[in-house]
């Protein structure tokens, strides 16, 4: 068997793209070739067998050249056409199944996917999909009313049980956590689209109940040094702690 996924690759590091990063490795201890299109802007990886297309054709031109059994597709955020159009072609190979992984957990909510029916393109490229995958309830029941079959939806939760871990803390963030309390953790990119400004203003009306509150983000992206700034011009900045560009995984308990 060989698998290909299609999806955001690291670096930066996000929750969509350490499940990639996970499934990849996890396929290759098993011995199973494991190739991956990375369909981002961002193209920092070297990794044997990634590959980073510059545009949709050079997509195609990969999706007709390599050789595997499944092809895998991540999707999050907002269903675009390019998107749709992406799962519909993988689904024309021939010789191959596909699986979709949709990651959005807000887009079953959203007005798009409060027009799911069975009468739409969504539901009739959905319906070719040998297997999706849902990471909430919410989406299962979008496809369920996208006239996909139940027998091909899987309802898998993005978290898994906590392993023991013995590696300490780094310092900077042990210190933190004991000096504030409670603390509030956010792990995802550093990117518009998550609202990080938000997160960081909120901490301000917490801390007029919660004197020794703190916030920490920890992850990577595009707006790290803006974050920095914005973060350093709060009076409260010493209550948040940005560990950007993180490589290793941390655990907290």
């Amino acid at each position: 068997m060989r698998v290909l996924q299609i999806g955001p690759y690291p670096p930066p590091y996000g929750g969509v793209q350490v499940n990639i990063l996970a499934i990849r490795k996890c396929l290759l201890e098993k011995g199973i070739p494991c190739y991956v299109i990375n369909i981002t802007r961002h193209r920092h990886s070297k990794d044997q067998d990634v590959y980073h297309p510059r545009n949709a054709f050079e997509v195609i031109k990969l999706l007709l050249r390599l050789e595997f059994d499944i092809a895998h597709l991540h999707i999050g955020g907002n269903l675009t056409p390019r998107l749709l159009g992406l799962c519909l072609f993988c689904t024309l190979l021939p010789k191959c199944k596909t699986v979709l992984t949709f990651h959005s957990g807000g887009y079953p909510s959203s007005k798009q996917g409060k027009r799911a029916h069975h009468l739409t393109l969504r539901g009739f490229i959905f319906r070719r999909l040998d297997r999706i995958i849902a990471v909430n309830r919410e989406i299962y029941d979008m496809f369920k009313k996208f006239g996909v079959d139940e027998r091909k939806i899987r309802l898998i939760c993005p978290f898994a049980l906590p392993q023991h871990n013995n590696k300490p803390l780094p310092q900077e963030i042990s210190d933190f956590l004991n000096s504030h309390s409670p603390v509030l953790l956010t792990v995802g990119l550093l990117e518009p689209e998550y609202n990080l400004h938000l997160q960081i203003d909120s901490l301000g009306l917490l801390l007029n109940r919660h004197p020794q509150a703190g916030l920490i983000i920890i992850g990577s992206g595009s707006l790290e040094n803006e974050l920095q700034c914005y973060i350093n011009s709060k009076p409260y900045s010493r209550n948040i702690l940005l560990c950007g560009d993180v490589e290793h995984e941390v655990t907290i308990q």
